[in-house]
């Protein structure tokens, strides 16, 4: 069954890994999105697919919050063998998270960091040079801000994720729509003849 969507940051992170070649080897980038802002909270790139980098990432993102209220954030991963680990249910039980599974073979239980992990193929790793770990943490490290701060997003209005995740979303929509009448009105100004401007019937 679908959970309701989140309505408010930290209530939903989405978990997953994702298969990155940085030459001559294999590694695993894992990250954590949250569900209501699609701000990327936290990543890690692990040398393997153990339960031990996961926990990690979750626990250095959880430091980071100022607050949690109980039970969040809900964890949504999939059936990867670090979720089905005694580790994993330790951890989940000591940190009083909210551990959900998504459906067996349905990557679209998790599709909002599904997408994310397109993104980094399509967008954001593109044109990096994937030769060596510490220039691609440092690839990471640029798109993941970029992703964060300043790259609009279509399913939040096109504001950007931190403006969800740590701002007032509302507050810059109504900025964005007094803006946009402003200038509406500037327009109409200047077609009727107003102060430096010019009448409809002129050529």
């Amino acid at each position: 069954t679908r959970p309701p969507a989140p309505d408010h940051p930290d209530q939903v992170w989405h978990l997953d890994l994702m298969y990155l070649f940085v030459r001559p080897r294999w590694y695993y980038l894992v990250d954590i999105l949250d569900g209501y802002s699609r701000f990327l909270v936290h990543w890690t790139l692990s040398h393997t697919l153990a339960a031990d980098p996961v926990l990690r990432t979750v626990q250095e993102a959880l430091e980071r919050l100022p607050a949690r209220r109980s039970g969040e954030p809900h964890v949504v991963h999939d059936h990867g063998s670090q979720f089905v680990s005694g580790e994993w249910r330790l951890f989940i039980t000591a940190t009083g998270l909210t551990d959900i599974r998504t459906r067996v073979a349905h990557p679209e239980s998790n599709g909002r960091v599904e997408r994310l992990h397109r993104t980094h193929r399509e967008e954001g790793l593109v044109d990096a040079e994937l030769t060596e770990y510490g220039p691609t943490i440092d690839a990471l490290t640029r798109w993941g801000h970029y992703y964060n701060y300043e790259r609009p997003h279509a399913s939040l209005a096109y504001l950007c994720p931190i403006d969800y995740y740590r701002g007032d979303p509302q507050a810059r929509l109504a900025e964005r729509e007094r803006k946009l009448t402003q200038a509406c009105e500037a327009r109409q100004a200047y077609w009727n003849g107003g102060p430096g401007g010019r009448h409809l019937s002129q050529n």
